[in-house]
């Protein structure tokens, strides 16, 4: 029987790696880790996440203003993916900088209704989204006069006072945050290009499919003023008191006239609502009623000659005002009306001191309706 020859390597042939220390380089300034106060600072100029901000210092040298282009370009590539994708969710969002004619004086209506789009509900219901779309209703009422240049100071029989906005011409306007006056000479961003910044944050494309301004200062008679309401059903950013958002939200312009009897001796209706204990409180309460009538009702007109048509706002029952009683909206306003002295009893009409004059209704995804008496 043969033997197998068993040959054991020697120690010469062996390949040992030479032992040495491990090497640990010592971390460059380029190399070294943000403080926290640093990334807490990032996150003051702009809503990045933790992670984001950390590696935008990290590629930066610790700069923030290095740090701030980094997440430009990152936010731009991002929104270069997603853009031209369909976007059928949102919401639509009312920001009303001036609700009208009150007790401390003749105020203009002023507001501004855009529809902003995304490709997620997810996304429609965050924070992010919310308040940039709050904004950009802001900046919509804000650049009112600029967006629609036929828009003045008065108003003529026959126009409407709720006006569309030309969408591109929103775009490029400045984004303007609350209680904004003046820019100040400070740069600021269109609206844009905030929304490809908000596009590169969630990760989705972001639009605006429509906007709407109103802008109507008061009329040359003193016994005559403006009220504006709205209302946004299903919305969840609500930080803001003077903005309503939801995936159907309703603008609707009011005329109050002071009683006839009254114009001598109240020539201005300021003075005239100062006078009563409580009466603009309840005049909010019933206005806010009738936006919300119009928003969750198939009303598709103010007035009509038809008897019951449920279309008509003044036809309908008033579901939505805590006194109604089952009435319609007309009574309910004719009762309004005699009930705090605008008109002599006896001589009831209704639209004679509360008249709904133009509404505005959309609904994310579809067509607008709109009415007026003027």
């Amino acid at each position: 029987m043969s033997q197998m020859l068993l040959i054991r390597p020697s120690t010469s042939l062996r390949t040992t790696a030479p032992r040495t220390a491990r090497q640990y380089s010592s971390p460059t300034s380029s190399q070294q880790k943000p403080s926290i106060k640093l990334i807490a600072e990032l996150r003051k100029h702009t809503d990045v996440s933790l992670p984001l901000a950390r590696d935008a210092l990290t590629a930066s040298n610790n700069s923030i203003p290095d740090a701030l282009a980094w997440l430009a370009k990152h936010g731009e590539k991002k929104a270069s993916k997603v853009e031209g994708r369909a976007t059928n969710e949102g919401l639509v969002g009312v920001y009303t900088i001036s609700n009208g004619v009150n007790s401390t004086m003749r105020a203009p209506v002023w507001a501004g209704m855009v529809e902003m789009n995304c490709e997620t509900d997810f996304v429609a219901r965050g924070e992010l989204f919310g308040k940039l779309l709050s904004e950009v209703a802001h900046s919509a009422a804000f650049h009112s006069k600029v967006l629609h240049a036929k828009q003045v100071r008065k108003q003529e029989l026959g126009e409407a006072l709720i006006k569309p906005v030309d969408v591109e011409a929103l775009l490029e306007a400045p984004l303007l945050p609350y209680g904004h006056v003046e820019a100040g000479g400070k740069q600021m961003s269109t609206v844009s290009q905030s929304l490809r910044t908000l596009m590169g944050k969630v990760g989705e494309n972001i639009s605006i499919r429509r906007a709407a301004v109103v802008r109507q200062d008061i009329m040359q008679r003193k016994d005559v003023g403006f009220r504006l309401a709205s209302y946004g059903h299903g919305g969840t950013f609500t930080s803001h008191s003077k903005f309503q958002s939801g995936r159907i939200a309703t603008l609707a312009i009011m005329a109050l006239k002071a009683p006839p009897s009254s114009t001598s001796s109240f020539t201005n209706l300021s003075h005239l609502l100062r006078g009563r204990e409580g009466i603009v409180g309840e005049l909010e309460t019933l206005e806010a009623a009738l936006a919300r009538q119009i928003a969750g009702f198939p009303t598709t007109s103010i007035a009509s000659d038809a008897e019951g048509d449920e279309s008509a706002l003044y036809s309908q029952l008033f579901m939505m005002y805590p006194e109604g009683k089952g009435a319609s909206v007309r009574a309910v306003l004719s009762t309004w009306e005699t009930k705090n002295g605008f008109v002599e009893k006896g001589k009831e009409e209704t639209g004679s001191a509360l008249e709904v004059l133009e509404f505005l209704k959309w609904t994310v995804g579809g067509e607008s309706v709109a009415a007026g008496k003027l």
